[in-house]
């Protein structure tokens, strides 16, 4: 997963923040990690997957139609749970779903259908976030998936210095990466509740005043955290809900059979705050608090969403 996301993250931190020694961190980071896929992101694999994904139909199949292809998918069959998802056999099966489906997803070359993608595969990684739980257990926020979602917040500011061509390829080899990390979790099925798609406030222009916003509660128990990922979380889905509630004006609409749906930010974000803290203990020898290393009162999930191991396994850490 470092391979795949963290030099993604020190990049879009180094254009945010125009800061060439980050940026340059960022691409030696990406030099030097060892390769994590032995197919998808070789030049004929993926010129490949550049190439299929044309050929579609105009519209192509929705991130979510193809999440429930991934489930149905023989291959995923194959997947079997162990406590360290990322067994040889389980990365293999992982990348050959990933492959396949991303040739599924259309992204045309053009800056409208650039930006309308950009938005679903932004939507469909906070939904997986949330989503991927069992009803009757305490929400589970999986590690890994969490990770995709906070590096989704830097896929617009890394687009905005790429030529279009590359904007569509990166898009393409992007979508590789959370197909991959959704199949290396088992295809987890999505419990999608009401709560989870209605309107957040970011819509509601009545909303005049930083004090009646609900995401200002969010927003500071975000940064008051002692789990520095949270704030990460809830800064992904802040920019992601200004990005539903105020479209472009040119953004295409595609006729997908199974729309994407929206996805309320806000709720998504205060169950991450309420839920996500490090514990805290006495050092006995200056008598101050302090946190412990990777221990917490309630935590990151680790592992396969998708099995009943895992929630019988994991379920009193929730």
């Amino acid at each position: 997963m470092s391979g795949l996301l963290h030099p993604f993250i020190q990049l879009g931190y180094g254009l945010e923040f125009k800061s060439e020694a980050i940026i340059a961190m960022a691409l030696a980071q990406a030099s030097i990690h060892k390769k994590q896929f032995s197919r998808a992101f070789d030049t004929e694999t993926f010129d490949e997957i550049c190439s299929q994904a044309s050929k579609n139909d105009a519209d192509g199949k929705s991130l979510l139609d193809i999440l429930d292809c991934m489930r149905d998918d023989p291959i995923a069959a194959k997947i079997t749970y162990n406590e360290e998802p990322y067994t040889p056999e389980n990365r293999g099966h992982a990348e050959d779903l990933a492959i396949k489906y991303a040739k599924l997803w259309t992204v045309e070359n053009t800056e409208a259908s650039v930006k309308a993608k950009v938005k679903e595969i932004m939507t469909i990684i906070a939904l997986v976030y949330g989503a991927a739980i069992r009803p009757g257990f305490h929400p589970a926020l999986e590690f890994g998936l969490m990770h995709n979602l906070t590096s989704s917040y830097f896929l617009p500011i890394i687009m905005d210095v790429l030529t279009l061509d590359n904007k569509v390829r990166l898009l393409r080899a992007y979508a590789v990466t959370f197909l991959y990390m959704y199949a290396a979790k088992g295809c987890p099925r999505l419990v999608i509740i009401d709560l989870f798609i209605t309107t957040d406030t970011q819509s509601d222009r009545a909303v005049a005043t930083v004090e009646d916003n609900p995401w200002t509660y969010v927003i500071n128990k975000a940064i008051a955290s002692n789990d520095m990922h949270v704030a990460k979380v809830v800064r992904a889905l802040w920019r992601l809900s200004l990005l539903i509630a105020f479209p472009s004006e040119d953004m295409p609409i595609y006729r997908y059979t199974n729309r994407p749906v929206n996805v309320n930010c806000l709720y998504l974000a205060r169950i991450t705050v309420d839920n996500i803290r490090k514990s805290v203990r006495r050092n006995p020898d200056t008598g101050k608090m302090e946190l412990e290393d990777n221990v917490y009162d309630q935590g990151w999930a680790h592992g396969m969403l998708a099995f009943d191991e895992f929630w019988t396994n994991k379920s009193t850490e929730f």
